[in-house]
């Protein structure tokens, strides 16, 4: 294990972890449509315990919210919801090579520990991400200001 994340990683616990930050990311991102500054609670406040231990019965559920928030993001913001679609559906075939697509039934305390992981390193790597898009969307801004006040 690394301590960013491992886009190579494909063990199914650990996956699993991912796919839950992104069902959170995802709701945040169909919330945002609607003004709500907070998820309350999250997908992932919902879930988090279930998922960890059993994700075959989890995963369900969470698959049926996200393709809902997903219907909505796809209403308000086609470009994030292609992204997002296409990050889960990146994770989903690893998981499906790394286990025939099935969710594992029951995580021990050490696949529970590569979930965690899993998790955290997807939200910290989403969040990283974030920044440096709004940095760059606001050095974008800060240019064109001054390429129009040059014309002047």
């Amino acid at each position: 294990m690394t301590e960013s994340l491992d886009s190579g990683q494909n063990h199914p616990a650990y996956l699993c972890g991912r796919l839950l930050a992104e069902y959170e990311g995802l709701q945040f991102q169909a919330s945002r449509g609607t003004g709500e500054s907070k998820v309350n609670p999250s997908v992932a406040d919902r879930y988090y315990s279930l998922a960890s231990t059993y994700p075959q019965i989890a995963f369900p559920r969470i698959e049926d919210l996200g393709n809902k928030h997903l219907r909505k993001l796809r209403r308000d913001n086609r470009g994030a919801a292609v992204a997002i679609e296409r990050r889960l559906q990146e994770l989903h075939g690893t998981l499906e090579q790394a286990a025939a697509y099935r969710f594992p039934a029951m995580l021990n305390l050490e696949d529970q520990g590569r979930f965690a992981l899993g998790y955290h390193h997807q939200r910290a790597h989403s969040m990283a991400q974030a920044r440096a898009n709004k940095e760059a969307a606001e050095a974008e801004r800060i240019k064109g200001q001054e390429g129009q006040e040059e014309c002047r």
